[in-house]
């Protein structure tokens, strides 16, 4: 996703994924392992780099050293936005047809510790 550097391309992939979402019923079990994987591999790209970004000292280079940081910054915020739009794929899926979904309610009950960060997480938090 980083290498690409196509916000578009993912905004509108899961954007699809986001409209289909409340129909969505029956989840295979691998589907909704792979949905939570997801999240959990971008969530963990998002931590190291805003890990990284808390880690860089302000004496460090000139031109370039503010270059990569602004690209850091940048890939941050796409990583945030793509996990709120696979938080809301979820979350549409689980409002709306909760009671056809038990693989999914059951890889998110085995990932609890995941969801539980993310909720600690301000970026993630509904204003």
């Amino acid at each position: 996703m980083l290498r690409m550097r196509d916000k578009y391309l993912h905004t509108n992939c899961l954007a699809a994924l986001a409209n289909m979402s409340a129909q969505f019923k029956g989840l295979h079990p691998y589907v909704a392992q792979r949905i939570v994987s997801l999240f959990e591999t971008l969530a963990r790209k998002h931590a190291r780099l805003v890990d990284g970004l808390q880690g860089v000292e302000a004496e460090e280079g000139g031109e370039d050293g503010f270059d990569e940081v602004t690209e850091a910054v940048q890939d941050a915020a796409v990583l945030e936005e793509v996990l709120r739009m696979v938080l809301e794929i979820i979350n549409s899926c689980l409002v709306h047809q909760t009671q056809h979904n038990p693989n999914l309610i059951y890889t998110i009950l085995y990932k609890k510790d995941l969801f539980e960060l993310a909720a600690k997480n301000p970026a993630f938090q509904v204003c």
